[in-house]
């Protein structure tokens, strides 16, 4: 949970184009960790015009491991990098990730181009190649533009559920949604539920930040196992949410799932921003365990016992907009889009 956001800037030139010209991302904004050299949680927003965020997919299914060559692999964090560096679009940016794939740390990526937003667009005149995502098992990639969705439901959810269903099949999730139910199908899982329910309120920043810090799990149906064909005792989960705080769960509790059991693992942060932000690598980032409808965690009344040197004891911390122009940081006390459009519009006069 300790966490750093960082800038990159390098005056790296493409080798084939004359005259020379700087490479598409020469510059990138990301969340990270100290001693990183990239997120790791991947999240990137690039001077290409692209944003780059994941959420990673389970593979439940060992025995595909079997058939990864360590002779004909890159590692997720190098192609992450090169493809950053190198895109210039959502396609561009899927076919260098896509290539030489691991395996491991199997993720959902998502590219977004900002290039081809423009401020007041309706959804279904949203064009095309505005959203494309890739997925992968080990020896499996799978690739597309899925622009049509936005424009079709209004939104895009992410939530560690395989989109492509052969990804889903091979992954494992398949199998464990016939044994176990609902919570491991793509639609009806609990951060997919909740999503559909409240995109609808999320016209900003603020309610961006309200929904992406979500738990009520103490009075949300959908954070209550029996709505997902489970019984627990007690009958909710902390981890049934869009800001998981499984910290929150019953020590003592009985759960059939084990993601679902008291243990150390939370969504430790949230990272957002919009179209005004993008061209200044801006940010709106918030470090720690969501406080919105919980106490803020604090290690000394957890019970947790893993290392946290250098940590706070309490993570209370505000929300803070990120800015380069100079280096500097706003608590963001009341999130208001204004500020950024106009902040953003004084520096673009200057």
């Amino acid at each position: 949970m300790l966490r750093i956001v960082k800038k990159y800037s390098f005056a790296f030139n493409t080798v084939e184009s004359k005259p020379v010209k700087r490479i598409a991302g020469h510059s990138v904004s990301f969340s990270s960790s100290p001693g990183l050299v990239f997120s790791c949680d991947d999240y990137y927003i690039l001077s290409s015009g692209l944003v780059v965020q994941e959420t990673t997919n389970a593979n439940n299914n060992p025995s595909l491991y079997r058939d990864i060559r360590a002779d004909n692999i890159v590692l997720e964090f190098a192609r992450n990098l090169v493809a950053n560096r190198l895109a210039n679009s959502g396609k561009e940016w899927t076919d260098l990730f896509g290539a030489h794939n691991s395996g491991t740390y199997n993720n959902q990526f998502m590219v977004v181009d900002y290039k081809l937003f423009k401020k007041g667009t309706k959804v279904s005149d949203l064009p095309n190649n505005l959203l494309w995502i890739i997925e992968q098992m080990p020896t499996l990639v799978r690739v597309a533009d899925v622009t049509h969705v936005l424009r079709s439901q209004g939104y895009w959810a992410s939530y560690n559920v395989p989109y492509f269903k052969d990804i889903y099949d091979m992954s494992g999730d398949a199998e464990l949604f016939r044994k176990m139910g609902p919570f491991y199908s793509h639609d009806k899982t609990a951060r997919a539920q909740i999503f559909h329910r409240d995109q609808s309120k999320v016209t900003d920043l603020k309610t961006l930040y309200q929904l992406m810090r979500y738990n009520d799990f103490k009075h949300d149906p959908l954070s209550q196992c029996e709505t997902y064909n489970q019984v627990c005792d007690p009958p909710n989960s902390a981890g049934l949410a869009i800001a998981s705080r499984s910290d929150l769960s019953d020590p003592d509790g009985q759960y059939p799932i084990e993601w679902w059991e008291y243990q150390d693992e939370c969504a430790t942060d949230a990272k957002m921003t919009n179209s005004s932000m993008v061209s200044q690598l801006q940010m709106l980032a918030v470090s720690g365990p969501t406080d919105v409808q919980q106490p803020a965690f604090r290690w000394s009344t957890s019970g947790m016992d893993g290392s946290h040197f250098g940590h706070p004891d309490l993570f209370n911390f505000a929300p803070i907009y990120v800015k380069w122009f100079p280096n500097s940081y706003e608590t963001a006390q009341d999130i208001d889009d204004r500020r950024v459009l106009e902040d953003n519009s004084r520096r673009e006069t200057l």
